[in-house]
């Protein structure tokens, strides 16, 4: 029954309004995964240790980064001058 609602409503041959909550099956499959109070304390310490070496390594990516922009700026600027001095001999 839900796959063809599911069908229905993708088609576009029904609306949200025609389903009735009361008729549709539900079933939950999850398992429950058990945490041991000290294995979360440890996976949540490691998340957090991966977490601030990814911000460190985004932090001095983003300087490398702004380090190479102000040296290719000073080099375009530098080329700039001298195919100016360049133009300004062939004239």
């Amino acid at each position: 029954m839900i796959s063809a609602i599911k069908h229905r409503l993708t088609n576009g041959s029904m609306d949200l309004q025609d389903i009735e909550i009361k008729d549709a099956e539900y079933s939950d499959d999850d398992e429950k995964i058990p945490f041991k109070e000290k294995e979360l304390i440890e996976y949540l310490f490691r998340l957090e240790e991966t977490n601030l070496f990814d911000i460190n390594q985004l932090q001095n990516d983003s300087e490398q980064l702004e380090t190479l922009k102000k040296s290719s700026e000073e080099t375009l600027t530098q080329l700039r001058k001298k195919v100016q001095e360049i133009d300004d001999s062939i004239k």
